[in-house]
């Protein structure tokens, strides 16, 4: 038997350094253009702050619920719009039996007593007014952070068993 020379193939050398050398580049390559872009687009924005006319700090108020920046304009970054709302109380009775927002809204409700004594109370939002007298009136603000549907009422008296309340919906 004659001996047989088996010799097995060597897989190629592979150049590990060089393969490092193109990684690491290509990594600094990527930080370097977001970082770029991140700065450029920090000098934009300050750029048209200072271009810009002086912007109302907090958006003008609507009563009934809607947006309160003007279609097309978008919310300064970081604020959420304010929903606004005008509850008018009489004996018995609220002027809106139903308010509805979305869950994150910052909502503001402006309480007008036209009649008698009275208050708007929402528990689970920790919401009460005063107790007012005819002709006056007061604003709660808050945040909607809970769905579900809340009854808010008048807690003078019996007022809320003889119909005074409505529901808050945050959707």
């Amino acid at each position: 038997m004659e001996p047989t020379n088996s010799v097995e193939p060597t897989p190629p050398k592979q150049n590990s350094s060089a393969t490092t050398v193109i990684v690491v580049l290509v990594i600094l390559i990527i930080a370097a253009l977001l970082w770029w872009r991140n700065d450029a687009g920090k000098k934009a924005a300050d750029e048209n702050k200072a271009s810009a006319p002086a912007a109302q700090e907090n958006p003008p108020a609507s009563t009934d619920g809607q947006q309160t920046v003007p279609p097309g304009e978008p919310f300064p970054t970081g604020q959420v719009p304010v929903k606004s709302f005008t509850v008018e109380g009489t004996p018995f009775a609220f002027s809106l039996n139903e308010i509805r927002v979305n869950q994150g809204d910052k909502v503001k409700i402006t309480f007008v007593n036209k009649e008698g004594l009275h208050d708007f109370v929402l528990d689970e939002f920790g919401v009460k007014t005063q107790r007012i007298g005819a002709g006056l009136s007061e604003t709660v603000e808050f945040t909607a952070d809970k769905k579900g549907t809340f009854e808010y009422y008048c807690s003078v008296g019996q007022h809320r068993q003889q119909g005074m309340k409505g529901n808050f919906i945050v959707q």
